[in-house]
């Protein structure tokens, strides 16, 4: 979702000004949990044996309101 007043297209602006060039979202690894950096990044990892939908939402240090709500697909962000 995104945050009451804040277009889609402000938060895509919004994230842009925070990305480095050559962002990426790719297949991760399933362990270990949690936000782990890797050589390339940061490997989010999750597990829910009933959860219907996750969302990874991410902020910027000491910024409340969210820079980023992904929704996770639940084909292509599996392992």
């Amino acid at each position: 979702g995104t945050a009451p007043g804040v277009s889609r297209e402000q938060q895509i602006r919004r994230l842009l000004a925070i990305v480095e060039p050559g962002f990426r979202i790719t297949r991760g690894s399933p362990l270990p949990f949690g936000a782990t950096y890797v050589r390339t990044g940061v490997n989010f990892s999750v597990f829910s044996r009933h959860a219907t939908a996750v969302i990874l939402v991410l902020f910027e240090p000491g910024d409340p309101e969210p820079a980023l709500e992904l929704p996770l697909d639940p084909l292509r962000h599996r392992t």
